[in-house]
């Protein structure tokens, strides 16, 4: 399988090295191809994406990774579970919706006040506003 991801399969987990000064990543490999109703954005105004692959989406989010190293984590997961119910049109368009969705939200939180970092008061109210241009570019 062709990758840039080094990983490795070890007793039962698959197990992605995704940084030098970290532990690997461990995923047992019977729950690789979950899949999970993918949401963004607060209760009131959210997107709601069925079928998500729950690893590809878990690494970008929690760990911060980049929109290339989810796609190629997806072609990691059909190799080692072909069998699964993930929607990957579904999963693509999840990863494309939170990659806009970090850089939109990154640059209302840059705001500074005397070299200190801060939340703006409106930061809901610009987050909601984000979450309304995403469904309205991928017609959600």
């Amino acid at each position: 399988m062709e990758t840039t991801i080094k990983h490795i399969i070890e007793k039962e987990y698959l197990k992605i090295f995704y940084s030098d000064n970290k532990p690997p990543y461990s995923i047992s490999i019977y729950e690789l191809g979950d899949a999970i109703c993918w949401r963004i954005g607060a209760q009131e105004n959210k997107i709601l994406i069925d079928n998500v692959s729950k690893w590809a989406m878990s690494l970008l989010t929690d760990k911060d990774l980049s929109k290339d190293f989810a796609y190629d984590f997806i072609e990691i997961i059909k190799t080692y579970v072909p069998v699964n119910k993930i929607d990957w049109g579904a999963t693509k368009r999840a990863i494309n919706i939170y990659d806009e969705y970090r850089q939109m939200r990154t640059e209302i939180e840059q705001i500074s006040i005397n070299g200190f970092s801060r939340i703006p008061s409106d930061y809901a109210e610009k987050t909601s506003k984000i979450i309304d241009k995403l469904k309205l570019k991928y017609d959600l």
